[in-house]
Formats: structure tokens, C-alpha cells, sequence
């Protein structure tokens, strides 16, 4: 995790980057209240947001697109997650080693670096993902949750 509350993201054709304050983010394009069980607001524009969390899945939509995932805890301390983000299916592994795998139309090959993820994606080249500290007090679900909805369209 990084430090501070700024979320960023440079996964072309995303970027992204918000900040993280008290449950609620705020950027150019999202605003967003996050909750135990929930996330909800708007991101670019006018795109409702509306996810229901419990237990170990995320259900609701995103701009009108279901969003629909599983986290599976690993034994390695690692999350699998599977299920339906938006513009595709998705199943990628979070571990504090790298971010592997598709989310929605992506897929993501991103090592920790000890300060953020970096790698490649395809579609795209070069990326990098960083995490604040202040996420690291969240539920691994409520982590992947808002992940998926700020990378997918």
C-alpha cells in the first residue's frame, strides 16, 4: 500500500485518480460513498453506481452493467476473484506479490514493486496501480469491489 489516501491508476485506457477520504472517493470522474456492505454514487459523468456486498460477493450495476464477482480467500493470503465487472467477465488474483489476470475487457500482469503495482496490460502497454493505506483497513471484497469499478467501463 502507499501512503496517504490517493488512488492511482495508469492502465491505459484508464486513468484514474482519486481520492480516498472517510468511505467516501472523490475525483474528476467519481464520486462514491463506500460502506461494509456497499458502494454506491456516480463515475464518469453521470454513471450510476449501485453494489450490494455480502460475505464474499459484490452485486449491482455499473452504468447499467452488471456487476457480479466472487472473492475466493487463497491460503497464501492471495484473493481470487471471479464473475461479471462491467464490459466483461472477470477472474484475476490480488496478492501483495502482483495483479494478475482479466478485469472486465483487460488483462493484468503487475508485480509489487514495494511502493505500487507495475507491469503490462493487454490492451494497453505499460501500467501501474497504487493503493492507499488507507484501503488496508477494508475487507479484501470491498477492496476488489472498488477496483473493478474504478477500471472497468
Amino acid at each position: 500500500m502507499s501512503q496517504g489516501n490517493n488512488f492511482q491508476a495508469s492502465a491505459p485506457p484508464n486513468q484514474v485518480s482519486v481520492q480516498i477520504v472517510a468511505g467516501n472517493i472523490a475525483g474528476a470522474n467519481f464520486n462514491l460513498a463506500v460502506g461494509k456492505d456497499f458502494v454506491r454514487g456516480q463515475g464518469r459523468g453521470t454513471t450510476a453506481i449501485s453494489v450490494t456486498i455480502s460475505g464474499n460477493r459484490a452485486d449491482g450495476s455499473v452504468g447499467g452493467k452488471k456487476f457480479s464477482v466472487v472473492l475466493e480467500p487463497q491460503a497464501d493470503g492471495s484473493a481470487h476473484v471471479t464473475g461479471l465487472m462491467g464490459a466483461g467477465m472477470s477472474d484475476f488474483v490480488l496478492s501483495p506479490k502482483g495483479l494478475t489476470g482479466r478485469i472486465g475487457m483487460i488483462t493484468y500482469s503487475l508485480a509489487w514493486t514495494g511502493s505500487r503495482y507495475e507491469g503490462i496490460i493487454t490492451p494497453g502497454g505499460s501500467a501501474y496501480i497504487e493503493f492507499p493505506a488507507v484501503m488496508a483497513s477494508w475487507s479484501d471484497i470491498q477492496v476488489v469491489t472498488v477496483l473493478g469499478v474504478l477500471l472497468t467501463r
